[in-house]
């Protein structure tokens, strides 16, 4: 006999509100893109932000991948994840003139 709720069954909607904040953090790297590129005289100072932006993107994604069972993905996306990320860290140590 079953008693109580499944684990899923505690927020029907995670999946949504993943997924919008997936669509939502890709927009706003979009965007930071098209503010780097084109509107700012200095550009160069946003560019780690991108690059973080772009790393937390693949980081949930990696997440919502091994929560599924795709754990060669998962471990894919957290690595390419991790290269951003440490993308990002050279890239404001050197823009920012830090070293």
């Amino acid at each position: 006999m079953y008693i109580g709720k499944r684990k899923h069954d505690k927020f029907r909607y995670w999946k949504l509100v993943v997924d919008l904040t997936t669509i939502t953090l890709g927009a706003i790297v979009i965007f930071l893109v098209m503010y780097v590129a084109f509107l700012v005289e200095e550009r160069m100072k946003w560019l780690p932000a991108v690059f973080l932006g772009a790393a937390l993107v693949n980081l949930i994604e990696s997440f919502k991948k091994m929560y599924y069972g795709k754990y060669l993905a998962g471990l894919t996306f957290m690595l390419m994840a991790i290269v951003i990320a440490a993308i990002a860290i050279v890239s404001y140590l050197s823009i920012w003139n830090v070293l």
